[in-house]
């Protein structure tokens, strides 16, 4: 069975805060119409960073949607007028205070199916510790964790 784009057959800004939200009319491939709420967003990159002692690169945060503090790899939005490469590099010094050594764009994603947005995720390598994060509203921990931690810490869903 082939898939049809849905008809877009309205849409307006519904709330203008921190995030946007936009709800949107489509009409459905069976006649049938629906609204959506879809978060507006930057797009933002996402980086598995390994260092020169071969330890993934990760910072634990609170995240306040689910009101939890997750240990993440270090990620963030892509600035106007900024390639997503070049945002990756910078939010991985900011966030870590690591410089990129050699860096892969691994893909391109819509990981939310309600969002506007999409993740470009890279693999950066032999990241070198220069300095201290440089955070402006963020409060995190940066941690080093050796390869095969961080697998295991993959296979029992730790947060």
């Amino acid at each position: 069975m082939e898939i049809d784009k849905w008809r877009k057959i309205s849409e307006q800004i519904v709330y203008d805060g921190y995030r946007k939200v936009r709800k949107t009319e489509f009409e459905l491939p069976d006649g049938s119409r629906k609204n959506f709420d879809i978060l507006i967003e930057r797009d933002f990159v996402n980086i598995m960073a390994i260092n020169t002692n071969n330890e993934v690169i990760l910072v634990k945060q609170f995240r306040p949607g689910r009101e939890q503090i997750y240990t993440e790899l270090p990620a963030g939005a892509i600035d106007d007028n900024e390639s997503p490469e070049t945002a990756a590099k910078r939010e991985l010094l900011e966030e870590t205070g690591y410089i990129v050594g050699s860096m892969i764009k691994l893909n391109t994603s819509s990981i939310f199916a309600y969002a506007s947005s999409q993740c470009h995720a890279y693999l950066a390598r032999e990241c070198k510790k220069v300095g201290e994060p440089t955070l402006e509203d963020e409060f995190l921990e940066v941690i080093e964790k050796p390869l095969k931690d961080f697998r295991k810490m993959l296979e029992s869903e730790e947060t």
